[in-house]
């Protein structure tokens, strides 16, 4: 039973460090550009493996949709990857009544590896009838959250075997183990930390072209090449609703 203690403290603990990480340690830079296209920068970097959080926001009327396009450039202008999604804001009725839902933003953790000005060509294809502005911001965020989210994950699987043998065998537990345990742990948080600080997981951790790491998830579609961009936003198959559009 101890160890599944321990295990589940450390779990509570690795959430709360993966929320601290994921927090903006810099005041973030909001500016309004051209509802059609324009150019957001320079994203100054000043040192390696530094982590922005980029954010672009758009008021998508009822009934519209808007596809967004983004490249990212370094200071020579070559784009080194590109992301994008689609926004959206629909209504309508089923079993249940009347219901609303939309996707008006786009936010991403992007890790630059080395340091230099880097900019975002942002381009859009909505079905608006009105002229509606986008405005995109950055922050610079304190460090990764995914190796906090693994050691998490790790931690409330091993709590709950421990929990499970401690229940079958009732044997108790040796000092030894207890301290050998606590001092893995220890260790493993401290790894934690040096890979949170290098952006890990992040699109652009290891270089653009390695791509998103396995562990990012739930972030709006990466490309490297736009004409090899099947069934997304702005290239082959395109669809003109929302990607999640409706219930």
């Amino acid at each position: 039973m101890p160890y599944a203690f321990i295990f589940g403290i450390y779990c509570a603990i690795g959430l709360l460090f993966a929320a601290i990480m994921s927090g903006d340690s810099s005041v973030r830079d909001m500016r309004l550009i051209n509802s059609d296209s324009g150019r957001f920068g320079p994203i100054h970097i000043d040192k390696k493996n530094t982590i922005k959080n980029i954010n672009i926001y758009k008021d998508v009327s009822l009934g519209r949709w808007t596809s967004i396009d983004v490249d990212v450039l370094d200071a020579q202008g070559t784009k080194l990857f590109s992301f994008g999604d689609q926004l959206w804001h629909e209504s309508g009725y089923d079993s249940d009544g009347a219901w609303e839902e939309s996707n008006r933003e786009i936010e991403i953790p992007i890790t630059f590896r080395s340091p230099g000005k880097y900019y975002l060509d942002i381009r859009t294809d909505t079905n608006e009838t009105s002229q509606l502005s986008i405005y995109v911001s950055e922050a610079t965020q304190r460090g990764s959250s995914i190796p906090f989210v693994l050691l998490s994950i790790l931690s409330l699987i091993a709590a709950l075997v421990c929990y499970y043998l401690y229940q079958h065998s009732k044997r108790p537990v040796s000092k030894g183990n207890f301290i050998t345990v606590i001092a893995v742990l220890g260790v493993l948080f401290f790894v934690a930390f040096f890979y949170s600080f290098r952006g890990y997981g992040y699109t652009g951790y290891y270089g653009y072209h390695r791509g998103p790491s396995f562990y990012y998830w739930g972030g709006p579609k990466i490309y490297h090449e736009r004409s090899y961009r099947h069934g997304s936003v702005g290239g082959i198959k395109h669809r003109g609703g929302g990607f999640s559009s409706g219930k």
